[in-house]
Parts: C-alpha cells; sequence; structure tokens
C-alpha cells in the first residue's frame, strides 16, 4: 500500500489500472444498450402503426429521447453503484477506526489509557494519535485514487454518451454543448467543463487543462502547496467526496430526462 503513494507516478499507475477495471464494466454496459437499438426501432414501427392521429415526428421524436434517458439513468445507476462499491472497503475502514478512536479517548479520559507511550527516561517512544492518523491516511489514499479513477471515468462516459448520440467520433465541448442544447437539455455547462479539465490533470498532471482547471477552479487544487511555489497538477489536484458527488450530480442533471422528471 504505501508504495502505492511514494510518487506521482505511482499513482497514475493506480489509477490507470483502475480506469481500466471502469471502463471494461462500462464496454459490458455499452454492449447491451447497443442492442437495445433494435427495441428502439420497434417502439417506432409499433406507435406509426396503432396512433395515426398524431403528429407521428414528434411522438418518434419524444420516444427516442424517453428511451436514451431511460438507457442514460440505468447507466448513471450502474457507474454510482460501482463507486460506491469500490470506496465501500476504504470507508468502512475510515468509520472502524473513528468509532476505535472515539472508544480510545474514553479510556484516556476515564484514566485506563494513555495517548502516549514512555521508556523509562520519559521519553515519548509511541503515539497513539500518530499511528491512528497514519492509518486514516492510508485509507484517505486509497480514496483519493478511487476518486480520481472514477472522475475520468465519469467524464469517459459522458463523451461516449455524447459522440453517440450527436453521431461523432471525437468530443468537442462547444459542438457538444450546442448539440444538446438544440435538443433541448439544460446543461450544467461549468461542472461539466471542470470534469473535463479535471480528468486530464488527473491522467495527464501539469499542462494546459491544469492551468485551465486552476482559473476556473482554484478550489480543486492545494492552496498551500500552489503558494509554497507548487504548479498546478496531479499532486496539487483534490478531489474531495463533495466534489465527486457534485460531478455525478452534474453529469446526472445535464443529460436527458423523462418527460415526468422536466415537469
Amino acid at each position: 500500500m504505501q508504495n502505492v503513494f511514494k510518487s506521482s507516478s505511482g499513482q497514475h499507475v493506480a489509477i490507470a489500472k483502475a480506469v481500466d477495471v471502469i471502463e471494461e464494466r462500462i464496454l459490458s454496459l455499452s454492449k447491451w444498450r447497443a442492442s437495445n437499438n433494435c427495441l428502439e426501432r420497434q417502439t417506432d414501427r409499433r406507435h406509426r402503426n396503432s396512433i395515426r392521429v398524431l403528429n407521428m415526428a414528434s411522438l418518434n421524436g419524444t420516444l427516442k429521447l424517453s428511451l436514451w434517458a431511460w438507457l442514460f439513468r440505468q447507466s448513471m445507476d450502474e457507474l454510482e453503484e460501482a463507486y460506491a462499491s469500490a470506496r465501500s472497503a476504504a470507508d468502512s475502514t475510515r468509520e472502524r477506526l473513528n468509532r476505535e478512536w472515539e472508544e480510545f479517548k474514553r479510556e484516556v479520559d476515564e484514566g485506563h489509557a494513555k495517548l502516549y507511550e514512555e521508556n523509562d527516561d520519559g521519553q515519548v517512544v509511541y503515539d497513539h494519535g500518530d499511528e491512528m492518523w497514519n492509518r486514516d491516511q492510508q485509507a484517505e489514499g486509497v480514496l483519493k485514487l478511487v476518486r480520481e479513477a472514477f472522475v475520468i471515468s465519469l467524464h469517459h462516459f459522458w463523451e461516449r454518451e455524447i459522440n453517440r448520440r450527436s453521431k461523432r467520433t471525437r468530443y468537442e465541448k462547444k459542438k457538444a454543448f450546442k448539440f444538446l442544447e438544440e435538443a433541448g437539455l439544460q446543461l450544467e455547462k461549468e461542472s461539466l467543463t471542470a470534469l473535463r479539465l479535471a480528468a486530464n490533470v488527473a491522467k495527464h498532471s501539469e499542462g494546459g487543462s491544469a492551468d485551465d482547471l486552476y482559473l476556473l477552479r482554484p478550489d480543486l487544487f492545494d492552496a498551500k502547496a500552489i503558494k509554497e511555489g507548487e504548479k498546478p497538477g496531479f499532486s496539487t489536484l483534490i478531489i474531495t467526496d463533495e466534489v465527486a458527488a457534485r460531478f455525478f450530480e452534474a453529469v446526472r442533471r445535464s443529460g436527458p430526462r423523462v418527460p415526468s422528471q422536466t415537469a
């Protein structure tokens, strides 16, 4: 575990491996979704044959949007479940450490335990607080990798989803936003842009994306490290639980919704 967090390059390797696992799961889901193209066509045919009095162009568009919204929501649910599963062990470890620490503090307050262990000369040889902090930081290190890996995978999902719907092979932010707005979607542009840049920083570290993200969201970097002269990049990137949750929410809210959700 300690070797994983020794260097930025080591962290990149760990993140790359995590992203590969996530991408395999998303790919299997994409294959399942591809099989639903025939369902979409069958749905159109059934309604063209049975509902003659309606404006069929409008109806088919609504059906297609509803089906896309349903599939999009299913994919997001799957991705969020994978995220929760990936971090569950580290979350459980931190919860257990917190319980142990609270119990230990009660024992110290009651005089049944000591916070420090000393030798015969009165020198501190063991600090229970430091040990607990180190164990907590190991769990946080795992969570850091998980959050960054899923930020990358979340943006990859968004890119593929929009490219597939707009029939493009390359994601271009301005064209993607224009296409989605013309389709009537309400986009959280700043959060989507921050997600894209954060994913690039997590993959490539320093560079244009890091500089752009720092201008857009300086709160996503270690302010103390930046002040001491470090550049915006992977080593100073901070993706908290709240930031990751907000990225998931922005993608979900920017995607297609079934009619009942837009009312």
